[in-house]
């Protein structure tokens, strides 16, 4: 008789570095980072790409830190707000940045950008997003170091985007995972193994 199949995932798919960080994280992380202390644009925003699926964004939808990722972005001159609202209706440019400042992000940050690159995804659709990713590795990005979890960036966007779904309270994004976006999931060397 054969044994059901029962996806899991690679225990090497996350950096040590990350999942400590969840783990701590789990433990609470500061609310006030989600209110609008700074005068930002934080309204709601609904887009729909081809491809992709109607869905809105608004910070108040992140568990952490929405504030705190805008200052740490606007430090190193990415105005994030405008290229999320951007990225949303499909910028492939905006898409790019945001991707990029994966590369500056630490582990506190880590959350809400995670759970706005899954946004993204979700709102411009595999094919879209997988194009971007593809774009990047052709540059070399790929290869680039995220000096703070130690690993490459492809790396980094792979955690980002499989742990992303976790820090939001979008229901549209709840049990979604990297290996429903398989295009995503293939230039990022997301792999499920099948137990045998």
């Amino acid at each position: 008789m054969q044994k059901p199949f029962i996806a899991t995932l690679k225990t090497t798919m996350f950096s040590p570095c990350l999942l400590l960080g969840l783990l701590l994280f789990v433990s609470g992380c500061p609310q006030a980072a989600q209110e609008d202390t700074m005068g930002q644009s934080t309204g709601q925003s609904t887009s729909q790409s081809a491809g992709g699926k109607k869905i809105s964004f608004a910070p108040t939808q992140l568990t952490c830190c929405w504030e705190s990722l805008l200052e740490a972005n606007k430090k190193n001159n990415l105005d994030y707000n405008a290229q999320l609202q951007k990225a949303l209706s499909g910028d492939s440019a905006a898409l790019e940045a945001l991707l990029l400042a994966s590369k500056q992000v630490d582990q506190e940050l880590s959350f809400p950008h995670g759970a706005v690159l899954v946004t993204v995804l979700y709102a411009v659709g595999d094919k879209v997003f997988s194009q971007a990713l593809k774009a990047l590795e052709d540059k070399g990005e790929f290869k680039q170091e995220q000096v703070i979890f130690q690993e490459t960036l492809k790396e980094t966007l792979r955690n980002l985007l499989e742990s992303g779904h976790s820090f939001t309270t979008a229901p549209e994004l709840k049990g979604l995972s990297l290996q429903d976006f398989p295009q995503t999931a293939g230039i990022l060397g997301y792999a499920v193994q099948a137990s045998q």
